[in-house]
């Protein structure tokens, strides 16, 4: 990443660790050997957060451009757009079974959104 880091989260196998970039990409940190795995690109600002769905199969990032995207964790596809605050989203937060996920934005909402 060419830009500060705003927030990192371990993967559920504590292998990697999952990077949310301030320069508009997510990436994935080889814990051992300290090299990027993949990079996701899609956000169009800085990305905030970072999460792991409960089996590690997915990523949840949210971003300044007032979205959250749902991540296939292994190839970089993104599979999910959620676009429904009106202002930055801060926070993303996966359900302890894996099916919901929960955002939190500067417009002073939490959404819960299915995550199929």
């Amino acid at each position: 990443s060419s830009d500060w880091v705003s927030a990192i989260a371990w993967s559920p196998d504590s292998r990697c660790l999952a990077l949310a970039n301030a320069d508009c990409t997510a990436e994935i940190l080889d814990t051992s050997t300290l090299r990027i795995l993949l990079t996701y690109r899609g956000h169009r600002e800085g990305v905030r957060n970072i999460a792991w769905s409960p089996d590690g199969s997915r990523l949840a990032t949210a971003s300044n451009d007032r979205t959250v995207h749902i991540w296939d964790a292994a190839n970089g596809a993104c599979l999910y757009i959620y676009q429904e605050h009106a202002a930055w989203t801060t926070s993303v937060a996966w359900s302890p079974d894996g099916t919901r996920i929960a955002s939190a934005s500067n417009d002073r909402t939490v959404q819960v959104w299915q995550a199929t």
